[in-house]
């Protein structure tokens, strides 16, 4: 019963610690007065916050991993059941198969990418999703070489995201 209760404290003090009494994550750059003052936007200013609703905007990789042929959703798509449709689609357009082009990755307001390399008489083949083109390419390179892969090249990136979305500050 002392162990319970010691856990539980101690789950307790760590939520405490590491809460932001003001709101936001510090980390990703939020306001953290409690007026807003100090951000422009509180203490006794009369104007208005401006609020923008950026739509989502879905992405998807598919891949025949026989035959290696991809497709990816072109067409910054509203929902991911139309970007992953889509990436299947343009993989059996391109002369994948029916049964063998499969998702490999998706996102929401990000990035993808795909790099393939080669080992033996095999292929790597390594698919990532991140909030920047940059991060997405740096880490399905470093995966594929990391698994042993040569000649590794980025066969496809690109981000699915409206134009107004902004990523980090």
């Amino acid at each position: 019963m002392k162990k319970m209760l010691l856990i539980m404290c101690s789950i307790f003090i760590s939520s405490v610690i590491y809460a932001s009494p003001l709101g936001g994550d510090p980390t990703q750059g939020y306001c953290q007065t409690v007026d807003g003052s100090a951000c422009g936007w509180g203490g006794g200013s009369n104007q208005p916050r401006k609020i923008i609703n950026i739509p989502s905007r879905y992405g998807s990789i598919a891949l025949d991993k026989e035959k290696l042929i991809l497709g990816a959703s072109e067409h910054n798509l509203k929902s991911m059941r139309a970007a992953k449709k889509e990436a299947v689609q343009s993989c059996i357009n391109m002369g994948g198969s029916k049964n063998s082009c499969k998702v490999l990755v998706s996102t929401r307001n990000g990035c993808l990418a795909l790099a393939l390399g080669s080992k033996g008489s095999g292929s790597i083949i390594s698919s990532s999703a991140r909030d920047t083109l940059q991060q997405a390419e740096n880490e399905v390179m470093h995966t594929c070489r990391e698994n042993g892969g040569k000649k590794c090249h980025i066969a496809y990136s690109k981000c699915s995201r409206d134009p107004r979305y902004q990523v980090g500050r």
